[in-house]
């Protein structure tokens, strides 16, 4: 029979966030737009899938999300 407790995990929250300037003039007739975002900033440890195969062949697999990434993106608009 499955064991659904052996992939269950407690509650969790995963913040992302994202901060931009838009419509700064560049050259000629372009916009340009910059964003600094980072996603799961706090760094949650967390499953997004698994599978319980612990009965038949003695092991759970489970996949745990991505860890804290961040960036820059800029844009020219022309």
């Amino acid at each position: 029979a499955p064991q659904p407790e052996r992939n269950d995990q407690e509650s969790y929250q995963v913040w992302n966030a994202r901060v931009s300037l838009d419509d700064i003039a560049g050259p000629g007739d372009t916009q340009l737009r910059i964003a600094v975002w980072g996603k799961n900033i706090t760094d949650e440890s967390y499953y997004t899938n698994g599978v319980n195969i612990y009965s038949t062949f003695g092991f759970d697999v489970n996949m745990y999300a991505e860890p804290m990434t961040y960036g820059v993106d800029f844009e020219i608009r022309f």
